[in-house]
């Protein structure tokens, strides 16, 4: 009996769904800004799960992605959510060995998909042309370029129009800047 009640929350049925008319169609493009946060924090979620051995979850958060920066093209949050993505996933082969994370500076960089990265990194360029500092943005250079060598932070900053303001801080009159981080040097093995 559980197990049936269990079957019935977790599939619905297609009769169910059409005799309720529930329409399927994009939101008027006025409704698209409101919802972008959360829409870009299950697209994220969605690609982190391809890592589990799922790939083709990766891949179709990747194509939703694409899908939304398509309807938002002025929105630098959606094309860096999208250059993260991609990057990420041009790694996905080096990432793990054995079960085990492999941290970028120890990856094999043979195995990572080269053309994927630049592509990612035109993506990039368009959110960084858009006036993007948001934190996908943000990500997105920073796993960039990691794909070059050792994070040059100044670059990271002068990318991204420097460090945000925590959430914290966005209400205060403080002026004090973000501090810059150190350098990060991955542990030799």
């Amino acid at each position: 009996m559980k197990r049936q009640a269990q079957h019935r929350l977790a599939v619905p049925r297609p009769p169910a769904v059409r005799l309720a008319a529930i329409p399927f169609a994009v939101p008027d493009a006025r409704l698209l800004p409101g919802r972008l946060d959360a829409v870009l924090a299950v697209l994220y979620l969605i690609c982190n799960e391809g890592y589990s051995g799922r790939a083709g979850l990766a891949a179709e958060a990747i194509r939703l992605g694409r899908v939304l920066a398509a309807l938002m093209p002025d929105e630098p949050e959606a094309h860096g959510l999208l250059a993260l993505m991609v990057i990420h996933h041009a790694r996905r082969r080096a990432r793990f060995c054995g079960g085990d994370l492999v941290l970028p500076g120890d990856q094999d960089r043979s195995l990572w998909d080269h053309a994927q990265i630049a592509a990612g990194r035109a993506v990039l360029d368009r959110a960084a042309a858009l006036g993007g500092r948001g934190a996908y943005l943000i990500q997105a250079v920073i796993a960039s370029l990691q794909t070059a060598g050792p994070i040059d932070w100044p670059q990271v900053a002068g990318r991204t129009g420097g460090w945000p303001k925590s959430p914290a801080r966005r209400w205060s009159s403080s002026t004090t800047p973000w501090p810059s981080p150190r350098p990060v040097t991955p542990p030799r093995r």
